[in-house]
């Protein structure tokens, strides 16, 4: 029976069905944060968090071939590591993106905002999910 595994998720800093409201982009600091966001509990918080969040089966539910796939997910995160907004540009197939998409939606509120001298600012983030299906 094919498993999916999480392979490998970058620290780098939705379902489909999840309505979306516009993102007020003035509010949003593009600039380089004195503080960069970052996951409570830091990368091994954030690993455990996608262990028991993350839908390592949609995959084998799809029947995706053995490989890895990876989806690379932007999201807005508020002054109070609240995601507001979350797209992806990156779609391997077999629910791999939804389920990428999902995890940030659930991720929502264990975020530490971005600072810019020491105020807490709204900003884009970008995760690096991937998928991996073995035999």
């Amino acid at each position: 029976m094919k498993q999916a595994f999480l392979l490998l998720a970058f620290f780098s800093l939705l379902s489909i069905a999840r309505a979306q409201e516009p993102v007020d982009t003035a509010n949003i600091y593009y600039g380089k944060p004195t503080e960069f966001a970052e996951f409570k509990g830091k990368l091994n918080g954030w690993l455990r968090f996608l262990e028991n969040n993350l839908d390592r089966d949609v995959l084998d539910r799809n029947s995706a071939p053995a490989g890895s796939y990876t989806v690379i997910v932007d999201f807005v995160l508020s002054e109070k590591g609240e995601v507001l907004f979350v797209k992806s540009d990156t779609d391997p197939g077999y629910g791999a993106k939804e389920a990428a998409m999902q995890v940030i939606w659930k991720s929502s509120k264990n975020w530490i905002p971005a600072k810019l001298n020491g105020t807490p600012v709204r900003i884009w983030s970008r995760q690096t999910i991937t998928l991996h299906q073995h035999d």
